[in-house]
C-alpha cells in the first residue's frame, strides 16, 4: 500500500502560530523510528499478502482472517465488511493487551 504526498513549503507569516519548520515536522513525524519499526518480510510473504488483498477486494460479506498483530497499537483496522459493503472498523488497543476492541463503523 502506498500513499504519495506533495509538500510546498513557504516562509511562515508573522501571524502563523506556531511557526511551521521542517525541523518541527521531522520531530513530529519521527521517520527514522517509524522506518525502523517496520516488519521485514520475504518476497513470498509479501506476495501472499498481496494475493490475499486481491481476493478480498470488493468481497462482501467479508471478515479478514489475518492477524492484527502487525497493526500499530491504537490504529484502526477493518474488522468486517457486511453484505451492503459497509465497513466495520475496530481499534487495536494502545497496549499489547488484545481485549475486546472498541468498534466504529462508517
Amino acid at each position: 500500500v502506498a500513499t504519495a504526498f506533495a509538500l510546498y513549503p513557504r516562509t511562515p507569516s508573522a501571524t502563523q502560530k506556531p511557526q511551521f519548520t521542517c525541523e518541527g515536522m521531522a520531530e513530529t513525524i519521527d521517520l527514522q523510528a517509524r522506518l525502523a519499526a517496520r516488519t521485514e518480510q520475504t518476497p513470498a510473504e509479501f506476495s501472499a499478502a498481496l494475493l490475499l488483498r486481491e481476493t478480498a477486494h470488493g468481497a462482501a460479506p467479508y471478515v479478514p482472517t489475518e492477524s492484527v498483530d502487525t497493526v500499530t497499537p491504537g490504529a484502526f483496522y477493518i474488522d468486517e465488511v457486511n453484505s451492503q459493503h459497509h465497513r466495520i472498523y475496530a481499534q487495536r488497543p494502545a497496549s499489547d493487551e488484545m481485549d475486546e476492541p472498541a468498534s466504529a463503523s462508517s
